[in-house]
């Protein structure tokens, strides 16, 4: 009886484990397809972070002036803001307006406690897996575009920082025309994290 049952437990044991193993692989499957929609082969290449990422220095340079962008009428929750393409990995990815699983799993996310992009700093979070799983090769001095029906605003990066996930300073209202987009770190699917990504942008055009 005691084998039966130490038999019985292997049994269910594989199975859990085959069960839980399709579970990630359907899971896995579902993240390439999405991102296949936004990324291009090159980009979604295995990421490889240099040594020095972390230290990345915030570039010099003249602030661009513009006058303040006014969204009119203003956005709903859920709905879609515009595009955000980075020419350097090939991306281009839809934005929604909010930061919950139904946002992010289309996307990205753009953060309603700050600005709208061109009336201030505007947030933008993403999931690693899909939607920013190119994010580890963008560069200082890389282009954000930001692509709406009224057009497009264009950002440059000029500030990289790996910061724990609760930093304060990421998400914070300002009258600076700036961008910022993160997502978690390091950018390995499924790895344990307390740290994000994050993308800091000026605007220039």
């Amino acid at each position: 009886m005691k084998k039966l049952l130490l038999f019985l437990s292997g049994i269910l044991m594989m199975v859990v484990g085959v069960f839980l193993l399709a579970h990630e692989a359907e899971v896995w499957f579902e993240n390439e397809q999405k991102a296949m929609k936004w990324y291009s082969d090159a980009a979604s290449a295995p990421l490889r972070i240099p040594p020095s990422f972390h230290w990345a220095p915030a570039m010099q340079k003249e602030p661009f002036q513009q006058e303040r962008v006014e969204w009119n009428p203003q956005p709903r929750l859920h709905s879609k803001l515009g595009t955000l393409r980075i020419p350097s990995i090939d991306a281009r990815i839809p934005v929604f307006f909010g930061t919950s699983d139904q946002e992010l799993d289309q996307g990205l996310g753009l953060h309603q406690s700050c600005s709208l992009p061109g009336e201030g700093t505007a947030v933008i979070a993403g999931h690693r897996e899909h939607a920013l799983k190119g994010a580890g090769r963008v560069k200082i001095g890389d282009e954000l575009i930001f692509q709406t029906d009224k057009g497009e605003l264009v950002y440059q990066v000029t500030r990289i920082r790996i910061v724990p996930w609760d930093d304060r300073t990421v998400v914070v209202p300002s009258d600076k025309q700036e961008l910022k987009v993160y997502t978690c770190f390091p950018i390995v699917p499924g790895a344990s994290t307390d740290k994000r990504l994050v993308l800091q942008a000026e605007l220039i055009q």
